[in-house]
């Protein structure tokens, strides 16, 4: 899958339309996976085509994140999880 694919789905997935910003998390994600499945080797620094969508799904999950940093609780009109 190349980057331009990636990028596309996970704009997609996200409804971010700013490409800068769904890049950062692709390359985030992307380095997540290469430690994870490369543990010491750093020689490695394109994600294999058959990590291609766990990359796209730890970018997703980043994303989702945002705003949330720090949050202990939450509640909404007295409703709480």
């Amino acid at each position: 899958m190349t980057d331009a694919e990636k990028l596309s789905m996970l704009k997609t997935m996200t409804g971010e339309k700013d490409e800068e910003v769904l890049f950062t998390y692709l390359s985030i994600a992307g380095s997540k996976v290469l430690r994870r499945a490369y543990p010491y080797d750093d020689t490695v620094t394109e994600v294999p085509d058959r990590y291609a969508y766990t990359q796209l799904e730890i970018a997703v999950y980043l994303m989702n994140k945002r705003g949330a940093e720090g949050q202990t609780a939450h509640s909404e009109n007295g409703v709480r999880p």
